[in-house]
This record gives C-alpha cells, sequence and structure tokens, in this order.
C-alpha cells in the first residue's frame, strides 16, 4: 500500500506504451478459456463448502442418539 509503490508500477506501464500493452492484454485474454474458468469456478465452491462445514459443524450431542422424531399425543400413524 505504499503510494511510492504505486507510482513506480503506474510509471513502468505508463511507459511501456500502448503498442505493448496491447498486446500483454492479448496475451493475458489468450490464457482464459471455459476449461480454465469452470475449474476455478469449481475450485471456489470446494473451498467456499469446506469452509462453511469447518465453521458450522455440529458437535455431536448424548440426546442425538435416540428417536429423530418424537412422538405426538393422539397421532398414530
Amino acid at each position: 500500500h505504499d503510494p511510492a509503490d504505486w507510482a513506480r508500477a503506474l510509471a513502468g506501464v505508463l511507459a511501456a506504451g500502448p503498442a505493448a500493452m496491447g498486446r500483454a492484454a492479448t496475451e493475458h485474454a489468450a490464457s482464459f478459456s471455459w476449461g480454465h474458468t469452470v475449474d476455478m469456478l469449481l475450485d471456489g465452491y470446494g473451498r467456499a463448502i469446506a469452509d462453511h462445514r469447518g465453521r458450522h459443524q455440529r458437535q455431536p450431542t448424548a440426546r442425538r442418539g435416540g428417536r429423530r422424531f418424537s412422538m405426538r399425543r393422539g397421532v398414530r400413524a
């Protein structure tokens, strides 16, 4: 976040000129593909799911071993 670092980086970009920036942009865009995009999307979803599970995983309790649903009075199946 140092302003001097940003100034040097921007000066380098501006010194390269429009033709060099155009070539660099074309090369950068060529690295994108649907396959790469899908891989990155699935990787992101996988990390989000793992993070969510890590934060919200329930600890087993003594009570969870029995019936899952309680019987209601007066209701028969």
